[in-house]
């Protein structure tokens, strides 16, 4: 039959076109068969690509924080993975991009695929995955208080002088975290709201210091951790640079800056530059006997005596007096911003408005309260509201500021000071806010580290350390007015002649004290001029002798202001003539300023060479501090047992020593009597709305009597040793009540590069990080 239609012209046509017809058709089949095979492998590969750039995406997580918590300030790292199979060859690129936020990082991150097969043509894979994160790095401000070390800076005199420990009167509601043992005061016991953490251990020891033991093992531990407790946990590390602040801190002063004065106010600041200088140097004589006031310039006067001239002189001290050059500043605006401090001090106070940080790479001075615009003074910012009964726990039912949040660093040690000057209209105020309760909201951190290389032993008191200023207050001799005792004026006497053929063998002799002083002068001419020196007191008499032409004689005495004193003539009474006794004592007075340098050597000395003066002096009576008014009077009776005025003249054989006074410019606005101080020794409570950071754990209080403050006792003597942190004398016990609460809002919002915390991993440090978000995005959203 095929041979038919083969034959068959129509036939073998038919034949020809239907396998032409199978053959396309096959073709086709073929075809779209081997596209529906590609596609479905492309489909493939762009599956493989997609799951591929998530699973590489997510380790990228992992890799660009170490990158971050590593070295947060260069750009991060990009990555290439290539992966190989028989058939062709895919790279994966990942662009990563990080952006600075207000309180962390964003870290967004690109994944594309580049496919290589056996031809070596590239083919870029249409499949890209985006993802961005938020990272939020752990900060000192997460905890109320954290340490590296419970002991004080005093913890070179041993473990005594070194131990702080935490008693009823410490009641906290945060995160608490020590690298170092934490101890408790038995049967007087502190409690805490959150967990506390140590890398050491909990343990008891008595009032006075002695180990009572584990405090797992003698203390009731429910009754005091009601928020937990871990022992031996590893240890937070925290640098000794705020590096955080250093390179992105708006930079305050500049390289002739000693004080950089910041009031904090609403959205900005005012801010003033201080500059010390040297403005001259000064001789004070420095006697054996002093007056500490008016009353005892008085005495002396009354009994007809001179100070100046009937005590000894022993020394002459030789100061620098120095002044401070205020320089007024354009306000800042804060703007979620830092203020970095590179040189001199940081003094601050004021209200917080906004968000921002200042950071010091000296000691910062807290002048005054800092409180925040949205918060009350008094009031919780985090809306706490007391201890829910029940439960014991905290409440937060309150209202919260979402506006304000503060921190403060020092890289040496952050001050509550006592008192300062402030330059007010011209003039230098004292302000003493803070010897009456302070407020303070915000994070504070003192994260500086003592260099042992350096420091040896003493590197302890170069730690950060958060404390309070002059703690060993001694009263000391105030400023005061008074009749000078010795001031020279320069006196003139006028001689005349009328006739203007001057004394005709006349002359006239002038005696100060029974002195001569101007030995047988006489007129030439019309009139002559002759000048002498005259003190305080002195008694001025002339002695006239008689010439050829006495009734044309004639003479004038006047004082340093041209005032006539006294005038005789024509003609002259011969012989002795006492005009006056030069001026009575109140007449001149003078004010005396550094009278404490005129009773004292200074630097001080155990004993004045060759004299055996004892500096401190005798001890105080009734454990009064040194210094006035001890040596002086109290309504109008006199406070001084010894009778110190009654030792006047100190050539009399009654002499008796002082009691002493206060270390000059150890107290900061020295001089300052102890009765301006005593109702400043207590200075209530500090009241704390926030965390608290340092290298030890600063004094906040002082009982007075330390001893290693005191290595001699309080008894005489007890020398100043400034440079091994020993203090003169008594003091009385002065410091802080502790008013702490957290800011819970810590937790999740941190100031303006605050310093972070780092986590020991092993061998490295690496910062801790929490990862707040994470969550892909649509090409159009990419923003590199």
């Amino acid at each position: 039959m095929f041979i038919n239609i083969m034959k068959n012209e129509k036939g073998g046509i038919f034949v020809i076109a239907a396998a032409v017809v199978v053959t396309i058709v096959t073709f086709v089949s073929s075809a779209t068969l081997m596209n529906m095979v590609n596609t479905d492998q492309l489909n493939t590969q762009y599956q493989h690509d997609k799951i591929q750039e998530e699973l590489l995406l997510r380790t990228e997580l992992t890799r660009t924080s170490l990158a971050i918590e590593q070295n947060r300030y260069i750009p991060l790292p990009d990555r290439v993975v290539k992966i190989f199979t028989p058939t062709r060859r895919t790279t994966y690129t990942i662009d990563n991009h990080k952006v600075r936020a207000r309180t962390g990082y964003s870290v967004q991150s690109l994944i594309k695929a580049e496919r290589e097969g056996k031809s070596g043509r590239k083919v870029l894979s249409p499949i890209k995955r985006m993802t961005e994160r938020y990272l939020n790095p752990k900060s000192l401000a997460e905890y109320q208080y954290i340490t590296q070390t419970e002991a004080s800076e005093n913890e070179d005199g041993g473990f005594a002088a070194s131990l702080v420990k935490f008693y009823n009167q410490d009641e906290l509601y945060g995160p608490l975290h020590s690298n170092s043992d934490i101890y408790l005061q038995n049967n007087s016991w502190p409690v805490f709201y959150s967990l506390v953490t140590t890398t050491g251990h909990f343990k008891v020891v008595t009032s006075q210091g002695a180990y009572v033991g584990l405090a797992t093992q003698v203390a009731p531990m429910n009754d005091i951790f009601l928020g937990g407790w871990e022992e031996e946990v590893p240890e937070v590390i925290f640098e000794p640079n705020a590096e955080e602040i250093r390179q992105n801190g708006i930079e305050l002063g500049n390289d002739d800056t000693d004080i950089v004065y910041v009031n904090l106010g609403t959205g900005s600041f005012e801010l003033k530059y201080g500059e010390i200088n040297d403005i001259e140097t000064v001789e004070l004589d420095v006697f054996s006997w002093f007056p500490s006031d008016i009353k005892q310039v008085e005495e002396v006067i009354a009994i007809g005596g001179n100070w100046y001239e009937d005590a000894d002189y022993i020394f002459t001290n030789v100061i620098t007096k120095k002044e401070t050059l205020w320089t007024n500043i354009n306000s800042f605006p804060i703007n979620n911003n830092s203020f970095w401090i590179p040189n001199g001090e940081l003094w601050i106070k004021g209200e917080v408005s906004g968000s921002t940080t200042f950071g010091c790479a000296d000691t910062v001075f807290i002048v005054g309260d800092i409180t925040y615009a949205g918060t009350s003074p008094g009031s919780w910012p985090d809306g706490f509201s007391g201890i829910d009964p029940g439960t014991g726990e905290p409440l937060y039912t309150g209202p919260v500021n979402h506006n304000d949040y503060f921190g403060l660093v020092s890289e040496q040690k952050i001050l509550i000071r006592y008192k300062h000057r402030e330059p007010i209209n011209g003039s230098n105020i004292i302000i003493d806010d803070n010897c009456n309760s302070i407020y303070l909201y915000g994070a504070y951190a003192a994260i500086a580290e003592g260099d042992i290389v350096l420091h040896g032993d003493m590197a302890c008191h170069y730690d950060g350390i958060f404390t309070f200023q002059y703690q060993h207050p001694h009263g000391s001799t105030p400023n005061f007015i008074a009749p000078s005792p010795y001031i020279t004026r320069e006196f003139t006497i006028e001689l005349y002649d009328s006739g203007g053929n001057g004394w005709d063998d006349a002359t006239i002799d002038v005696i100060v004290n029974g002195n001569l002083i101007l030995d047988d002068i006489y007129c030439t001419g019309s009139q002559s001029t002759f000048e002498f020196d005259v003190d305080n007191g002195d008694l001025i008499e002339t002695q006239y002798t008689n010439g050829g032409s006495d009734d044309e004689n004639s003479y004038t005495i006047f004082d340093h202001e041209g005032n006539v004193i006294f005038s005789d003539g024509p003609p002259p009474i011969p012989g002795y003539v006492s005009p006056m006794i030069l001026l009575e004592p109140t007449n001149m007075e003078s004010l005396y300023t550094f009278v404490d340098l005129q009773k004292y050597i200074f630097p001080i000395n155990n004993y004045i060479p060759n004299a055996g003066f004892n500096l401190h002096g005798a001890n105080p009576i009734n454990g009064n501090p040194c210094g006035y008014p001890i040596e002086s009077w109290i309504n109008n009776t006199l406070i001084d047992p010894n009778g110190y005025i009654l030792s006047y003249p100190n050539s009399g054989g009654n002499y008796v020593y002082p009691y002493g006074t206060d270390y000059p410019w150890y107290n900061p606005v020295w001089p300052e009597p102890s009765t301006d101080q005593v109702n400043q020794y207590e200075r209530g409570a500090i009241h704390l709305y926030g965390a608290v950071a340092q290298r030890r754990r600063g004094f906040v209080h002082r009982s007075g009597g330390d001893p290693y403050n005191h290595p001699y006792g309080n008894s005489n003597p007890s020398p100043w040793e400034m440079e091994d942190y020993h203090y003169d004398g008594n003091h009385p016990s002065t410091g802080y009540d502790k008013d702490y609460y957290y800011d819970r809002r810590f937790l999740e919002v941190t100031p303006p590069d605050f310093p972070q915390i780092h986590e020991n991993w092993g061998q490295y440090n690496l910062a801790g990080f929490v990862q707040k978000s994470w969550f892909f995005k649509s090409p159009g959203d990419w923003g590199f």
